[in-house]
């Protein structure tokens, strides 16, 4: 021991690779979490596809915005003159990513290439201090881009407005980037002293429903190139600080934070939530108007890793992006030497940044927690090949985006295996091209057709279910007599529905109970299996003979499609419960429409009167009816009927899929 406190003296008092001498402070964690439950190890980050490789350098935040789409046009990195687009010049109305790079400029890498917004340094600039480094991107309440730089300050940039920068005629093309609109504005500059002192390293920032701009001031000592002393220091001297536009000044909100990071405003701004990245824990700031406004509280502690930007998933959930993992399972110097500020002091002096990260294994991990800050999935990639420490991670048609302080290229991976079509979408037009195909009008052709699929599985699902259900009865009761038999096979009614099936093992009522029982109790009884539902006639589509009124029906839940009205997809009902009538009512009359040429004994205009008619807001279980015969032969007629339909529109489904799987792979 003697031996190595003597190495290390001379160390200190002799290295030249001896850094900043920083003054670590005694604190405490709980021991690392252990990779079980929802913590459990995948490889879910390591098939993350690298998008925009080598035409981005340190994207680490994204902003998503719909807006006008410009033509494009040529930018140089140093020369500029200001020109006016005419507004019968621009093309369309178009979904935009926006995200910041190393070198301090704002571009939007939505469609093929990426095209510059926005520079936050003046030209020619060297440094990153002078350029500026974008750390967080946000939309305010007026379509207005907001932007944390970590050295100079807080921008806004105008993305509507019609003016804008383009390259000069003789200068040199900038490789495939190009100049969209915005003109920057600084709202706060960081040499603005604020509660004794200007900020040193301003990191995230949120935008709440008054315009209230809130940022993070992650150290009173460290810039941004320093982040790993702050780290090993332990200090907790960061800030909350707001901005008012009105008042144009800033004013401390909350200090005394070890390292706060991301922000993430809660449900009407009744809350706001701070990563602290120092201690791996999220704490919760009451914004609510009564004793409990500006209280601080634990929101998640004890994280898998040290938590960076947070950012809402839209379904009521968080995402988490950690820069560094920690697990009971690997070595993290900010967890081993949380006691031993000395030891962290000299590990800081003995080694340069980049062996002291290597002393930590690479690891990929983002977290989604639930409103209670419980962990209810996490993605990893224990090799850290693909995906090693993230920035942030915010969800957008159907891909997670991960972003990287020095990466060339974004990381985005699928959050579903499921086929989603903007994100269909988003790929095809990314990899340039889309340059000749009406996206809007694909858009609704790819609904249609999941629509279809849906519709189909739908069918055969229930198909199935009547089946089982005929083969249940058949087992536990006896034959009918031969004066009953065509009674009982023009009056039973093969329900499909869960709550029906469950109410007739209770009840243990039987096919004989059923036939003395008028018909029209039975279309009751039908009826009263669901609540507030909605009926959509499919014997039109299997028979062209109309239904009588008493004849008893079979229920067919789920045949009206709903669709994901921002991303398109079929609605995971886990994850959100319902949508527009007009998209449901587009899908229940395109499904129905195909199901009748299919069948090929009714009408399409009649079937779509049908479907749309079937699809109100106020049902919020719809349900098909098919009429069942009132003969054997009525009842095989009708079910060879339904199997042609089904069969046919499986196989219209399976093309359909199959074609888009290849186009999508292509």
């Amino acid at each position: 021991m003697m031996l190595f406190t003597s190495f290390s003296i001379c160390f200190l008092v002799f290295s030249p690779l001896r850094a900043a001498d920083i003054l670590p402070v005694l604190y405490e964690l709980p021991p690392s979490p252990a990779l079980t439950g929802a913590l459990e190890q995948n490889k879910a980050l390591t098939k993350a596809e690298r998008y925009k490789l080598n035409q981005v350098v340190g994207a680490a935040s994204f902003a998503f915005h719909r807006g006008t789409e410009l033509p494009p046009t040529n930018l140089s990195s140093q020369s500029y003159f200001v020109g006016v687009i005419d507004s019968d010049d621009i093309e369309s109305i178009s979904d935009h990513i926006y995200t910041g790079l190393a070198n301090g400029k704002i571009v939007d890498v939505s469609d093929c290439g990426v095209k510059v917004v926005a520079s936050l340094g003046p030209p020619y600039c060297r440094s990153e201090q002078q350029c500026g480094r974008p750390m967080a991107l946000r939309m305010d309440g007026q379509g207005r881009l907001i932007v944390a730089d970590a050295h100079r300050g807080i921008f806004r940039i105008n993305l509507e407005t019609d003016e804008f920068k383009v390259r000069q005629p003789n200068s040199t093309p900038f490789d495939t980037m190009c100049c969209s609109t915005g003109q920057k504005e600084m709202l706060y500059s960081s040499s603005t002293a604020v509660g004794g002192r200007p900020c040193k390293f301003i990191n995230d920032v949120v935008v709440a429903g008054d315009g209230t701009i809130l940022f993070t001031d992650s150290s009173a000592r460290w810039p941004r190139q320093e982040q790993l002393s702050i780290l090993l220091e332990g200090q907790s001297t960061g800030r909350l600080l707001a901005y008012s536009d009105k008042s144009n000044q800033a004013i401390v909100v909350l200090k005394n934070l070890s390292f706060p990071n991301g922000l993430q405003l809660g449900p009407n701004d009744e809350f706001l939530l701070i990563t602290e990245t120092g201690r791996a824990k999220i704490s919760k700031l009451s914004l609510l108007r009564d004793n409990s406004w500006l209280s601080l509280s634990d929101f998640a502690s004890n994280l898998p890793g040290l938590p960076d930007n947070i950012r809402a998933s839209g379904r009521g959930t968080y995402w988490v992006a950690f820069a560094h993992a920690r697990h009971e399972n690997m070595t993290s110097l900010v967890d081993d030497y949380d006691d031993q500020p000395q030891m962290r002091r000299i590990i800081a002096k003995m080694y340069s940044k980049d062996q002291i990260k290597s002393m930590t294994a690479r690891y990929g991990i983002v977290a989604e927690l639930d409103e209670t800050g419980a962990i209810i999935r996490t993605l990893h990639d224990p090799t850290g090949l693909k995906v090693d420490s993230v920035s942030e991670a915010i969800e957008k048609d159907g891909y997670l985006y991960l972003g990287s302080w020095d990466k060339p290229y974004i990381s985005r991976v699928a959050t579903t295996k499921q086929f989603n079509v903007e994100r269909f979408l988003s790929k095809l037009k990314s990899t340039c091209r889309a340059t000749t195909i009406n996206i809007d009008r694909l858009r609704v052709i790819l609904r249609r057709l999941i629509a279809i699929a849906e519709l189909r599985r739908t069918l055969l699902a229930a198909k199935r279910r009547q089946e089982e259900e005929q083969a249940r009865r058949a087992t536990t009761q006896a034959p009918p007599t031969d004066s009953t038999s065509s009674t009982v096979d023009s009056t039973v009614t093969a329900s499909v529905t869960e709550t029906s099936t469950t109410a007739l093992d209770q009840t243990g009522s039987t096919p004989t109970a059923a036939t003395s029982a008028p018909s029209t109790d039975t279309t009751a009884r039908a009826s009263d299996s669901s609540t507030s539902t909605a009926t959509l006639s499919v014997s039109d589509m299997t028979s062209s003979a109309p239904t009588s009124a008493a004849t008893p029906v079979a229920t067919i839940p789920g045949a009206t499609t709903t669709l994901d009205e921002e991303t398109g997809g079929i609605v995971d009902p886990s994850i959100e419960e319902a949508t527009t009538a007009d998209e449901t009512t587009t899908a229940a009359t395109s499904a129905a429409t195909v199901v009748t040429t299919a069948s090929g004994t009714t009408s399409s205009t009649q079937a779509g009167t049908e479907a749309t008619s079937a699809s109100t807001p106020a049902e919020t279980s719809p349900e098909v009816t098919t009429s069942s015969a009132t003969t054997d032969s009525t009842a095989a007629a009708s079910t060879d009927s339904q199997t042609t339909a089904a069969t046919s529109a499986d196989t219209t489904a399976s093309t359909i899929v199959s074609t888009i799987s290849t186009s999508a792979t292509t």
